[in-house]
């Protein structure tokens, strides 16, 4: 548990096409997966992150930052993810 640094905060499948995976982390990323390409998360087709200052990062912007839900829109053209502050909307 010492080595943790990420963790997977909340996952769903697109509304529509099965194959498609997106799931969010503690370090306030989504990752959008395609499964025919490989059943392992360990590497993504699109990644959606804020970018922030270097050395701007402590513990408490860390708890800030984690995405807790995402949810695909119905037509599964947006993704809906909350915060510890906000509602975001990616393309």
């Amino acid at each position: 548990m010492e080595d943790l640094t990420e963790v997977i905060t909340s996952a769903e499948f697109h509304p529509s096409h099965c194959n498609m995976l997106a799931y969010s982390s503690s370090k306030g990323s989504i990752r959008l997966i395609d499964l025919r390409q490989s059943a392992l998360c360990d590497s993504h087709a699109k990644l959606f992150e804020e970018t922030e200052a270097p050395g701007s990062r402590s513990f408490f912007t860390e708890i800030i930052a984690s995405i807790s839900d995402i949810k695909f829109a119905r037509d599964g053209r947006h993704i809906l993810s909350r915060d510890y502050m906000t509602l975001k909307v990616s393309p």
